[in-house]
């Protein structure tokens, strides 16, 4: 046996390892939804589209959150209703540590619902803390070598704080104005937000978008949708 051919074996076999899970994968998982997301429309009253219309309907809104910031798109489907509207897409997006050299492009899926809302809401991110929580702390205690290492690790570590333990341990919180972040987080809101752990909330007036980083099956749609127009209420109610 040729001494190269255990290694055109291995690569070969990490191109089709990348192949399955950054491009397959999210399409076989999509192909099952598929069926299910006909189903719920048709019960929920939401009509149902396809890729070019979940396309177009992102495109018009200048593409909010999630969408401004993921590559490579692929639209799936579109539902909507009058004042909610749900898109199943898989994209390309860098994950890794604060370093670049750290960092790696993966292929993702999600399910991402979003509603219109006030513009006088303030820009806002809740995310889930997962690792995060602990990388901050790691952080905390070092001593920093500069302002440049500062800066960049305060830019994935950084979270406004809100008082509540069970909120802030959970979520990380991203934007400028700290005020009127704190204002919008009411307990109400942030009752919302814990009851849907795994959620990410993104407010970019005039554009509410909540989502899971994978693609939902019909009961936990049904769940994102219920989050969405409750907060809904209460950006409206606040920031009318």
């Amino acid at each position: 046996m040729p001494e190269w051919l255990p290694l055109v074996v291995f690569l070969a076999a990490g191109v089709i390892v990348t192949l399955l899970g950054n491009i397959v994968g999210p399409l076989v998982v999509y192909r099952i939804q598929l069926i299910g997301r006909r189903r719920w429309a048709a019960a929920h009253g939401y009509s149902f589209a396809g890729a070019a219309e979940a396309a177009r309907f992102v495109a018009e809104r200048d593409a909010p959150g999630i969408f401004g910031v993921t590559r490579r798109n692929r639209f799936f489907d579109l539902l909507q209703a009058d004042t909610v509207a749900v898109v199943d897409y898989s994209y390309i997006r860098e994950l890794g540590g604060a370093w670049p050299s750290e960092r790696t492009d993966v292929r993702r899926s999600a399910t991402v619902a979003l509603a219109p809302i006030g513009t006088s809401a303030p820009l806002v991110r809740v995310v889930p803390w997962g690792r995060g929580r602990l990388a901050a702390r790691l952080v905390g205690s070092f001593p920093r070598v500069g302002r440049e290492a500062a800066a960049l690790l305060d830019t994935v570590t950084s979270s406004v704080e809100t008082g509540d333990a069970d909120f802030d341990g959970y979520f990380r919180v991203v934007g400028e104005d700290e005020q009127a972040i704190r204002s919008f987080l009411s307990p109400d809101v942030r009752a919302i937000i814990l009851s849907a752990p795994g959620a990410h909330v993104e407010v970019t007036p005039p554009s509410l978008v909540v989502f899971q980083e994978k693609m939902l099956s019909s009961t936990e749609l049904s769940g994102l949708v219920d989050v969405v127009e409750r907060l809904r209420g209460e950006i409206n109610r606040s920031f009318a």
